[in-house]
């Protein structure tokens, strides 16, 4: 773990990110942006191949690491978002 001198501040890290960005909104957008572009390049994965076994076990996998990831919520609401992912686009 690093310590407590070589973290960078509260201050630097703000300041990182509104150079990047310019609103708070923007960083927001960013954050959905590719979270959604994430879920959609899952969901054309699960559908480029018929559903078996492994593939959807993959499928839980890819969607657990996903929402492990995610921004916001707790464990648990990430995993049930994951699951009624996983069931909407495996038949």
């Amino acid at each position: 773990m690093p310590s407590r001198r070589s973290r960078p501040s509260r201050h630097a890290v703000t300041a990182a990110l509104y150079y990047h960005f310019r609103t708070k909104e923007n960083i927001l957008e960013s954050l959905v942006t590719d979270i959604g572009k994430s879920v959609d390049d899952l969901v054309a994965w699960a559908r480029s191949a018929p559903s078996t076994r492994e593939r959807r076990e993959e499928l839980l996998r890819r969607l657990a690491a996903l929402a492990q990831s995610g921004v916001g919520g707790t464990d648990q609401e990430r995993t049930d978002a994951a699951l009624r992912i996983a069931f909407e686009i495996m038949p």
